[in-house]
């Protein structure tokens, strides 16, 4: 009875120990799996800089802080860089499922992409999960923010600026791909999106956004075929992938935003001057309140407002499944020029690659 008594008490201590050799291999596998990112990222052009990373998260996971994180790079990529901070970022292994990293974006963080000014934001929730599984693609990550929104003023309100109530994002990159394989996947949905608030003497009405100060949803599958090329230069990547056959797929594009629903497909390339050219499909309900909104808000004369409403009305159909009548609209960009069918819309501006 004492021998059974004593084993009794040292199992959860047995217990205990071996928890804590697991939380110390988990924490040394964080710490060394970030050291080899750096290094690879460093290679790569990439800075990463940030405060004495603070180790924790036992008995349930091991768990590495990293405050004041800085990461910069991507001149190759983006005339100007691309830099982005973080108050706190938190990568945590769950003992339970090691393969699994989920990293945690805390605090303000700040982005700077080009020569575009840096943009504050916040999230009540913002983490990335990361798959490390040999067996699955590398490249995989799923992106989830609860109430992100613009922090630049300290209000974080959605007046205030951007807000997404919710974000979900899947993102895949493979290395190695051919003509027809993509490069980089994305899925993403945003739900609740607030627009900036409305700035006084916009346009006449001080109403900047006629269709309404939220979008209900913004759904995107989409796409970047063909082979990556290492080029320094960004026209002469361009080039490349250009020449290897390189195109962007949107499969699916869907947009709730007052009265407007809106789906659309396109399939995009480069041309010889290295400007978007293709094809894309537009379907659109709501059509016709959406006019009266534009006109209403003076972006439109009540003119051109009414005549779009009769052309696009001999376009209209109902759908077979029911519900208002929807429009059917084929765009196609070529030469700098956007079309609707034979019909000539707008010229397009010419894209500088070099920033200058």
């Amino acid at each position: 009875m004492r021998r059974l008594l004593l084993l009794l008490l040292a199992l959860p201590l047995l217990a205990l120990g071996a928890d804590f050799v697991l939380w110390r291999w988990a924490e040394q596998q964080l710490a060394t799996g970030l050291a080899e990112w750096d290094a690879t990222q460093h290679e790569n052009g990439w800075t990463l800089s940030a405060g004495t990373p603070s180790p924790g998260g036992f008995p349930l996971g091991a768990t590495l802080t990293l405050p004041r994180t800085t990461l910069s790079g991507g001149a190759d990529i983006l005339p100007g860089g691309i830099d982005w901070t973080a108050e706190r970022v938190v990568l945590r292994l769950a003992l339970l499922h090691p393969r699994a990293l989920v990293i945690a974006f805390e605090g303000r963080q700040s982005l700077r992409a080009g020569k575009l000014p840096a943009q504050v934001f916040a999230a009540d929730q913002m983490h990335a999960a990361v798959p490390l599984d040999p067996t699955l693609p590398a490249g995989i990550v799923d992106l989830t923010a609860i109430n992100l929104r613009n922090a630049a003023t300290g209000q974080g309100t959605p007046g205030n600026g951007l807000s997404i109530a919710n974000l979900q994002l899947h993102a895949e990159t493979r290395a190695g791909t051919n003509e027809g394989e993509p490069a980089v996947s994305v899925s993403m949905q945003a739900n609740g999106i607030g627009l900036p608030q409305a700035v006084p003497g916009s346009i006449p009405g001080g109403v900047s956004w006629p269709l309404g100060p939220s979008i209900a949803h913004m759904d995107l599958d989409g796409a970047i075929d063909g082979p990556m090329p290492h080029a320094e230069a960004l026209p002469a990547r361009l080039t490349a992938w250009r020449d290897g056959g390189g195109t962007v797929a949107i499969q699916k594009f869907s947009l709730e935003w007052g009265p407007l629903a809106l789906g659309a497909s396109a399939t995009l390339a480069l041309d010889q001057d290295l400007q978007p050219m293709g094809a894309a499909s537009a379907r659109v309900a709501g059509w016709a309140d959406t006019l009266d909104a534009l006109a209403r808000a003076h972006m439109l004369s009540p003119r051109a407002a009414l005549a779009a409403k009769a052309v696009l009305g001999l376009l209209a159909r109902t759908p077979e499944e029911g519900g208002g009548s929807e429009v059917e609209i084929p765009l196609a960009v070529q030469d700098r020029a956007l079309s609707m069918g034979r019909i000539p819309l707008a010229r397009l501006p010419m894209i500088n690659w070099l920033g200058n």
